[in-house]
């Protein structure tokens, strides 16, 4: 292999295989000149449990060999300050990273946190896979291939990773080659430990177009109806898949995704497929100094949730996520405009007519002249238009406008049912009582009671609201009263019936014109 040729990623990851890298995380911090200093070096921090135990760390430069190396390969070059990052050497993705860190103890809290949320070791219960490439003559080199002949793999991670990484290694296309196991294909869910595989295991890649794969039925032979026993059965027809077509995008690996700042400015970072956007999102934010909580995220000039990852949204290579800035909430109105004496707006009159003036005037309470009862009707010389200044003469101050917006608030409808609403009941005999009843209580209570008390016939009475007849089964919810509304008592009117004229039978006279008893004995 001439080493020379080597590309740095390729190279790198050389250096990973010839050290002792295997079961540990891989921790590694870039500087951009040896005259930096990094926290990593630090006595406290060598020193920390969870660092001797758990990591292998590496202090390399951006201009070093070995630095650049790294930097390929995990898609680092775009990032010029320094940087502390955790990677799994047996993956082409980064686990973690943090900027510009230079305290000891915030890298140490760092440490402990990613080791608590993804374990001690990156890929437990290792095992060795072995690739066995086609003949020379496939289209493909070969040599280059057997770069990667073997590949420590944990027995419980799944072959769609181990397919997408085989194949980001080289820079292939998705589904460029079809694994084999023991003479059998092997589907993208399927795990080592699923297939018993031993270390060393061997598994033969086969080129997807390659004539040689089993022969598969095409789904339009499913429904091929065939002809009698003494034909032939059509042959199955092998399924050859086209590598130039234009492939879905993968469920599992990684996808380079741009992220445009507020600036315009692009910039483009590697994530894995299966990974919520929210960490990659809180990551670019803070590398850029935006306050994530503040800004929305568009993809497909869409609002996204950062909960999702880019396998849900199946983003592809190169695609763009905006950020914006969320809206500012409109601040609440502290000071409510006030009204001085002698003041008359349409404003006002809506107060007027809605009652919500009733703690500032001292005659009875008034929506219109219609709403007076005949027993107590309005004076002859009444108008409206003198009544107005006197309302709004009585009207909040400066002074007392916070009072004002505090009571007025309870004359509103509530939508709370166990809220209580007092409203008046005006009827007949000079009958004015207030009653008290919860917002989800029926009327027929206290339209009973009221009757009882008067000693009236419920069933000759009905009550209204807002020139509405109530029915007894409704609610102060029901009908939107609020506290303070009035309710009226009239006497029900019950019409004659004409007399039917085939049959002439009498007129059927209501309760209240029925003849009085004759004191005449012969009658």
């Amino acid at each position: 292999m001439n080493y020379a040729l080597l590309s740095p990623r390729e190279k790198f990851h050389q250096f990973i295989n010839n050290a002792s890298f295997y079961g540990k995380w891989l921790i590694v911090s870039i500087e951009n000149t040896p005259n930096d200093t990094s926290v990593l070096a630090d006595p406290r921090v060598q020193n920390h449990p969870n660092m001797i135990t758990d990591f292998i760390s590496q202090a390399l430069f951006r201009n070093n060999e070995v630095g650049n190396w790294f930097c390929y390969a995990y898609n680092l070059t775009h990032i010029t300050e320094s940087i502390i990052a955790i990677v799994d050497p047996f993956s082409t993705y980064v686990e973690d990273r943090i900027y510009g860190v230079k305290n000891a103890n915030d890298l140490i809290a760092w440490i402990t946190n990613f080791v608590q949320r993804e374990g001690h070791r990156p890929q437990p219960n290792q095992i060795l896979i072995e690739f066995e490439f086609p003949n020379k003559d496939c289209g493909f080199d070969i040599e280059k291939l057997k770069q990667r002949s073997s590949l420590s793999v944990s027995s419980i991670v799944s072959f769609h990773q181990i397919m997408g990484d085989f194949e980001n290694y080289f820079n292939l296309p998705p589904k460029t080659f079809t694994f084999m196991y023991r003479g059998r294909i092997i589907k993208g869910i399927e795990t080592p430990a699923s297939l018993k595989m031993e270390s060393k295991a061997k598994v033969q890649l086969i080129p997807t177009n390659s004539q040689i794969l089993p022969s598969q039925p095409s789904p339009a032979l499913k429904t091929t109806k065939y002809a009698p026993k003494t034909a032939a059965k059509p042959a199955a027809v092998p399924k050859i898949v086209n590598p130039a077509a234009s492939n879905p995008p993968k469920k599992g690996g990684q996808v380079t995704l741009i992220f445009v700042d507020l600036n315009g400015g692009e910039h483009k970072t590697t994530v894995k497929r299966d990974r919520q956007l929210k960490f990659w999102l809180q990551d670019r934010c803070n590398a850029l100094k935006l306050d994530f909580d503040k800004l929305n995220f568009r993809y497909k000039e869409r609002f996204i949730s950062v909960e999702k990852t880019p396998a849900e949204l199946e983003m592809s290579t190169n695609d763009i996520i905006k950020c914006c800035k969320k809206p500012t909430p409109k601040p609440k109105d502290e000071n409510p405009p006030t009204y001085a004496q002698g003041q008359y707006t349409g404003q006002y009159q809506s107060q007027i007519q809605s009652q919500k003036l009733q703690q500032h005037i001292n005659s009875p309470i008034l929506k219109t002249p219609n709403s007076f009862q005949q027993g107590n009707p309005l004076p002859k010389d009444f108008k409206v238009q003198d009544f107005v200044p006197k309302c709004v003469a009585k009207a909040p101050t400066s002074s007392n406008a916070n009072t004002t917006t505090t009571n007025n608030s309870t004359s509103q409808a509530t939508s709370n049912p166990n809220a209580k609403v007092t409203f008046n009941i005006i009827g007949p005999k000079k009958i004015e009582e207030k009653k008290t009843i919860r917002a989800s209580t029926s009327f027929k209570a206290a339209m009973k009671d009221i009757c009882k008390r008067y000693d009236l016939n419920y069933e000759e009475y009905r009550f209204i609201f807002k020139d509405k007849t109530v029915s007894e089964d409704s609610t102060p919810l029901d009908i939107g009263m609020c506290t303070g509304d009035v309710m009226q008592m009239r006497k029900r009117i019950i019409k004659k019936k004409k007399p039917d004229s085939q049959t002439g039978s009498p007129k059927e006279l209501s309760q209240v014109e029925k003849p009085k008893q004759s004191s005449c004995l012969i009658c």
